[in-house]
């Protein structure tokens, strides 16, 4: 191992060196110190349990508009449906086409669409129906 020779007490350049790191340690531990909050554990609280409460039931009248809205969901699902088989059609036929990329990136963005609106649609009649099982 190499041996570490002391400095000479006149040299500026070692009181420079010296100043510099001092320096830098300072600034490492000013940052630390801004860090502290996320180093130090979290306080845990309890939860508080929260009564639930009961829904009143439905009039005749919220009854019939869950019933109409019910159809009206699956009416637009039905619909989503025929639209993705009519886009995912004609995105078949373009690749056998050998159609443009663009075209081919259209179809592709459009038919993602129309699943994403199919799911969101499928996740909400479902919701409804768990409601209406209550």
């Amino acid at each position: 191992m190499p041996s570490r020779r002391k400095p000479k007490k006149g040299n500026s350049t070692v009181r420079r060196a010296r100043n510099v790191i001092q320096k830098t340690k300072s600034a490492i531990k000013k940052q630390i110190s801004g860090f502290a909050h996320m180093l130090s554990p979290r306080k845990k609280t309890a939860k508080r349990k929260t009564a639930k409460k009961r829904t009143a039931r439905p009039t005749i009248n919220a009854k019939r508009a869950i019933s109409t809205n019910r159809q009206a969901q699956w009416n637009v699902y039905r619909i989503l449906e025929r639209q993705i088989t009519q886009a995912w059609t004609k995105l078949r036929e373009d690749v056998k086409k050998g159609a443009n990329p663009q075209i081919l990136n259209r179809d592709k963005n459009n038919l993602l669409l129309l699943l994403g609106e199919c799911n969101y649609m499928a996740r909400e009649c479902s919701r409804t129906q768990n409601r209406a099982r209550r």
